[in-house]
């Protein structure tokens, strides 16, 4: 849709991950069409899902465009400090990752880097 298409879509895409994550995240473009978000105190997997289901939620609504209304989804992967990396790089790189994990099993899905220890399975798929 172009150029100027593309840059409101990842200006409202921006807005509603905020929104999401309130002041308890940060969220930040990291290039291209992808994003960080990155959550402070997290208790464990279970509030996890609930951002992830949040965010999916929100991503799965329409965006209103200059050439109409637009879908899209999204595919998140999900790592944890200190236990999947002590350092930006390492957790950025199983993300990135998990991400593509998440792509494979299709559309609005998310991957854990590895299993959190009260989570059977790292890969979690949404209903």
């Amino acid at each position: 849709l172009g150029h100027e298409s593309g840059d409101i879509l990842l200006r409202q895409v921006a807005d509603r991950l905020k929104q999401v994550v309130g002041e308890t995240g940060t969220v930040s473009r990291i290039g291209g069409d992808e994003f960080t978000v990155i959550l402070c105190r997290v208790i464990d997997p279970a509030s996890v899902r609930v951002v992830v289901q949040s965010i999916l939620d929100t991503l799965s609504r329409s965006f209103t465009l200059p050439e109409g209304e637009r879908n899209i989804s999204g595919s998140v992967g999900i790592t944890f400090y200190p236990e999947d990396g002590d350092d930006i790089s390492t957790l950025m790189k199983r993300a990135d990752a998990a991400m593509y994990m998440a792509k494979q099993s299709g559309r609005d899905s998310f991957c854990f880097s590895t299993p959190p220890k009260n989570v059977s399975s790292a890969k979690r798929q949404l209903d």
